[in-house]
């Protein structure tokens, strides 16, 4: 599988990154343990984690000179917002995907929207290009009162997206129930739930970690079907 970068602005707070950083870990810890029984070695994807870079030989400003550059000129003044699509195309065709195609999970502490269409005070979550990049806004989570519940929901915030990014669930599962274009979501307990709002959102991080579960059994066997796809070359 592709390697995953992750990326993170300096408006995220310090644990905030480290319960998303625990969801990848997670998925990727067990597809490594998978892979290893099933004697598919180096089939997980490699983690590099980048965090709030800056390439000093660059000068400040310039073309993908730093990560707050992508955020600089995505950001639109007038709503107070990360247009997300700017930011995706921003990502999508920087040179080190033009020279190593990876996924590339990025999380911000801005206000995210999905594009200049939607209404100016419109909040969005999260945003994904499924198969390459997704971002993912803490903003909207600072509205959970607990601390200790909002860090949970940031865990499976990023544990969701990254599910996207992989394609999971797969379309050839029975039972996976479509959304919105090229994203699907599960129908079972499970972090690939979709949530229809904040409420809901955090009832659910609730139900899982109450079963012990990011990933239910359907979603890892998805995800374990499309490693090893990607292994034998098949993607």
């Amino acid at each position: 599988m592709k390697s995953i970068s992750l990326v993170w602005t300096d408006t995220v707070d310090d644990l905030e990154v480290r319960f998303g950083l625990a969801a990848v870990q997670e998925i990727v810890n067990s597809l490594q343990v998978i892979s290893f029984r099933r004697g598919l070695f180096q089939a997980a994807p490699i983690v590099n984690v980048f965090g709030n870079w800056v390439i000093p030989a660059l000068p400040q400003g310039s073309d993908y000179s730093s990560l707050q550059w992508y955020v600089d000129n995505s950001y639109d003044h007038e709503r107070s917002r990360v247009i997300g699509a700017k930011l995706l195309d921003l990502i999508l065709n920087e040179p080190w995907q033009r020279s190593g195609a990876h996924y590339d999970v990025m999380m911000i502490g801005d206000n995210l929207v999905p594009s200049t269409e939607n209404r100016p005070e419109y909040e969005a979550l999260a945003l994904s290009m499924p198969g390459r990049a997704t971002v993912v806004s803490m903003a909207p989570l600072h509205k959970i009162n607990d601390d200790r519940v909002r860090l949970f929901v940031v865990r499976r915030v990023v544990g969701h997206q990254l599910g996207h990014l992989f394609g999971i669930p797969r379309a050839q599962r029975p039972g996976a129930i479509s959304q919105t274009p090229g994203e699907r979501h599960c129908p079972n307990l499970c972090a690939m739930r979709d949530a229809d709002d904040l409420d809901a959102l955090v009832g659910m991080t609730l139900e899982e970690l109450e079963a012990h579960i990011l990933l239910c059994a359907d979603c890892w066997q998805d995800l374990l079907q499309i490693m090893v796809d990607s292994y034998h070359g098949m993607n």
